[in-house]
């Protein structure tokens, strides 16, 4: 068992993906010096026969891992190979499991898993895949290189669009996507309508509570100081609730970094101009020629950089939230988030001034109806498995697509303890993530730009797919929860 115990991915009954990167020639390196190619996600398709007895294969899978005592975090089926090309049976079983916990029981029981799946229902070579990585919550527990590329993003604009940076009010380590406005609308008739924005509850009410430097923790974020000690998370917030969470957009550490990077830029414009000015006063021609445009971007920068230092980021108040909860419909997870947003910064539903435009998106060939998403159309999408193809737009990623993997993911979250969810996933193109860290609470939609859903988190940091919640599960929630229908605020 000492190779398991030096690696964070095991196959079973051997690893087929051994390719490695192809070498240029002009390297002094051999093709055995080469390092593996990363082995890539596919989503199982309409018509694949494991469909039809997953619940079968399921069942054993569950009993293997229950009689041998071992704790697992998610359960999927995907495709997995090194090849965007399909070049043999690559369908995977892919079970999650803390590193720390692997050992021979492990071993013997990813065998059984693989025997029985092999040689039983399916009656074909299936790949078992045991990973170190399971479900996570993108924003909270994001590694540092997740941070979003912020010149390609209109992180400062007064009145947003879908898809951009928002956090709790001075926590450095609250830092999300901005889904879309939504309009709620009393059923009651008693209040008028509400415009929010609609992000995950663990973006707007997060459990880690690091606190940005220089400032105080109860003033701006009221929190219980022993949720993390005790390994528990806040809970639902209902509308009304007193004292109101105030969220910033952009976030306090994406606000933070876009001024460092002005600041760097701006101040390597300057000694650029100032050495050209010190050339072109000794005559020097090609200094004199570019001197006007640097000077000119000098100021573009410092103007930029001025604008960003006194933007005001407050953006609007937590309205409610679902905390963590399993639905009793679809046997998934609930984790929506609303906040009322002030009157002057209320935005509209445009793809078109983020990153990859509506052009951009016609290139990809991903949509044969792309003009109909470059706005989110006021309709919901109320059967997300109606469609397979989607597109998401997050803070960290832009414009996405993907397509739905047609058997669910079982998982098991810390924060619903004793449950198991069954969660649909969604998986990126050409072997990519469709979403990452910091793209928690971005917005799902079909070719036709019907809202579909809403991200909250994925395997391996949306390497083995991303979690989607059906956006008619968080209606009703909403609904069952405020009083309030929700409605998506047509485009300004």
């Amino acid at each position: 068992m000492s190779e398991m115990a030096e690696s964070s991915t095991e196959w079973f009954p051997r690893n087929p993906h051994t390719a490695r990167i192809k070498v240029h020639d002009r390297l002094n390196t051999t093709d055995e010096e080469a390092p593996i190619a990363r082995v890539l996600t596919f989503p199982i398709e309409d018509g694949h026969p494991f469909i039809g007895v997953w619940e079968t294969i399921r069942s054993d899978v569950h009993k293997v891992l229950e009689d041998a005592g071992l704790e697992w975090n998610t359960i999927s089926v995907l495709r997995r190979r090194q090849s965007t090309q399909q070049l043999w049976d690559d369908t995977t079983i892919v079970i999650t499991a803390l590193r720390s916990a692997w050992g021979l029981a492990w071993e013997d029981a990813m065998r059984k898993v693989h025997d029985k799946t092999s040689h039983g229902t399916y009656g074909s070579k299936v790949w078992v895949e045991l990973r170190a990585e399971g479900f996570s919550r993108f924003p909270n527990d994001a590694p540092a290189e997740t941070e979003a590329p912020l010149s390609e993003f209109h992180l400062h604009d007064k009145k947003p669009v879908l898809g951009q940076s928002i956090g709790v009010k001075n926590l450095a380590f609250s830092s999300g996507t901005m889904g879309g406005f939504v309009e709620l609308v009393d059923e009651t008739g008693k209040s008028g309508t509400i415009i929010c924005i609609m992000s995950n509850h663990h973006v707007i009410r997060p459990t880690k509570t690091k606190i940005a430097e220089g400032q105080n923790s109860t003033l701006q974020y009221p929190y219980d100081s022993q949720l993390d000690i005790m390994d528990r998370f806040h809970p639902a917030v209902s509308p009304g609730s007193s004292p109101a969470l105030p969220i910033s957009q952009p976030s306090h550490t994406d606000h933070k970094r876009t001024l460092r990077l002005y600041a760097e830029q701006t101040g390597d414009a300057q000694k650029s101009v100032e050495q050209l000015r010190l050339k072109a006063s000794m005559k020097d021609r090609r200094s004199e020629l570019y001197l006007p445009q640097a000077e000119t971007a000098f100021k573009s920068l410092q103007s930029e950089y001025d604008r960003i230092q006194q933007f005001d980021i407050d953006f609007g108040t937590v309205w409610a939230s679902s905390g963590y909860i399993k639905s009793p419909r679809t046997n998934g997870q609930l984790d929506w988030g609303l906040v009322q947003v002030r009157k002057d910064r209320i935005g509209n539903n445009s793809l078109v001034p983020i990153k990859n435009t509506a052009e951009d998106l016609k290139a990809e060939g991903a949509f044969s109806t792309m003009p109909k998403i470059c706005s989110i159309r006021d309709s919901l999408d109320l059967d997300l498995h109606e469609h397979k193809r989607f597109a998401q737009v997050g803070k960290r990623t832009g414009v996405t697509f993907g397509t739905m993997n047609r058997i669910r993911t079982d998982v098991k979250a810390r924060e619903i303890p004793g449950e198991t969810m069954r969660e649909i996933i969604i998986v990126g193109d050409k072997g990519k993530a469709f979403c990452v860290g910091g793209d928690s609470g971005a917005l799902v939609f079909n070719q036709y730009g019907a809202l579909a859903g809403q991200s909250y988190g994925g395997q391996d940091w949306g390497d083995l797919g991303t979690f989607v919640t059906p956006i008619d599960e968080i209606a009703a929630s909403i609904l069952e929860l405020t009083g309030y229908r929700m409605r998506i605020l047509n485009e300004a």
